[in-house]
């Protein structure tokens, strides 16, 4: 998780430079093995800044949804095994 604000950050860049299914791939290295609320929140924070583009946003949104899921399951079932 050190890299992923890095990661984020460097998406403008790539999207530069890189063809434009690089850029999922790139998502998905660094969102797609994450699974706490850590990483959530920074992926979030990286949302809301509205200088983002829209398409940049909407890869983003998209590779953030296991992530998401994987959360919520984690905080349901972990306050359920401490009950």
């Amino acid at each position: 998780m050190p890299y992923l604000k890095q990661a984020l950050k460097a998406l403008p860049q790539l999207k530069r430079q890189r063809k434009i299914f690089f850029i999922n791939e790139w998502l998905s290295a660094f969102i797609g093995g994450q699974n706490n609320e850590q990483a959530l929140k920074i992926v979030q924070d990286y949302l809301s800044d509205s200088s983002l583009d829209k398409d940049l946003k909407l890869k983003i949104l998209e590779a953030i949804d296991k992530l998401e899921r994987s959360v919520k399951i984690r905080n349901k079932f972990v306050k359920l095994s401490k009950d």
